[in-house]
């Protein structure tokens, strides 16, 4: 009996000394105490275990990354021609804020299919400045590689100046470069040699724009449908389609009319599944749809 419970002592002694060569390195002395102690039968004693530093494993923390929205401007064809069209998308916050609107500009895809951008994807942004109200954009020789007609250059000119001042709003006027000169046309019927001005917000902006929901979004019912005009006696018509066919459709007056550029919204109720909606301008000559935007929603 005697024999056994000797051997308990020394199995139990031997696991705290392992235990405490695992929490913290041991000296040579300790070590040959421990060593002796555990010879003896006798455990290591408590002020030595107290000495001992438990490890203690880093805790990982997630960093949240401070996002913004950054406003792209596209084209797309309407009844007079090509006009822009605005959508906001999410990057991380950055202190270029220019260049980041124009890279999103070159590169982002637009959410809505009906939206297009004229600048070829593989452009690249060589440096950018921002000197006495004048954004100076130094574009690579990409830039040249694009192949449009007259009115979709002179709006995708404009695409350029209104993105530019959705983020600098300060910024009266852009200049462009491509490898570091200037040039005097980037696409055959527009003269770059100067600085670009916005034009005014009735000549270039969409007549009529849903501003949300996004193209492809999941909503809930009832939907509120917002948007922005510039038309005639401020009177926006709306529709909401399922499978090419209106189930619901109204009007409803914007916060201005035309010139100037009104605020509008509307809220439908909705059974589940899947829906346009679609904004217009009422034609005030024979009633046709003019300026239509449409927009892909799902209610769940």
């Amino acid at each position: 009996m005697d024999h056994l419970r000797n051997l308990s002592v020394l199995a139990v002694a031997g696991v705290v000394a392992l235990t405490g060569c695992r929490s913290a390195p041991a000296s040579s002395s300790d070590a040959s105490t421990a060593a002796a102690s555990a010879s003896a039968g006798v455990a290591p004693s408590a002020s030595s275990s107290a000495n001992a530093s438990p490890v203690t494993e880093p805790v990982a923390t997630a960093v949240a990354v401070p996002t913004h929205d950054v406003a792209v401007y596209y084209l797309a064809d309407t009844t007079n021609g090509p006009r822009l069209y605005r959508e906001a998308h999410r990057h991380t916050a950055s202190a270029s804020v220019v260049r980041q609107a124009v890279d999103a500009m070159l590169h982002d895809t637009p959410r809505d299919p009906d939206y297009v951008s004229v600048w070829p994807r593989a452009t690249t942004v060589r440096g950018i400045s921002v000197s006495r109200g004048v954004a100076t954009v130094d574009f690579s020789a990409a830039v040249k590689g694009a192949n449009v007609g007259g009115a979709f250059e002179l709006m995708g000119l404009q695409q350029l100046v209104y993105t530019i001042r959705a983020a600098a709003p300060s910024v009266t006027g852009v200049h462009i470069r491509v490898n570091g000169a200037n040039v005097e046309t980037l696409w055959g019927h527009a003269d770059t040699r100067g600085i670009l001005k916005p034009d005014e917000p009735f000549m270039v902006l969409a007549p009529v724009q849903i501003n949300s929901p996004d193209n492809g979004a999941t909503v809930t019912s009832p939907v509120t449908v917002r948007g922005v005009a510039t038309v005639f006696e401020a009177t926006v018509s709306w529709q909401v389609l399922s499978n090419g066919v209106a189930i619901r459709e109204g009007f409803v007056t914007a916060s201005i009319g035309a010139p100037g550029r009104g605020t509008w919204s509307f809220v439908v109720k909705l059974p589940k599944g899947s829906y346009t909606v679609k904004a217009f301008e009422s034609s005030a000559k024979d009633g046709s749809e003019t300026f239509i935007d449409t927009k892909r929603v799902t209610v769940r």
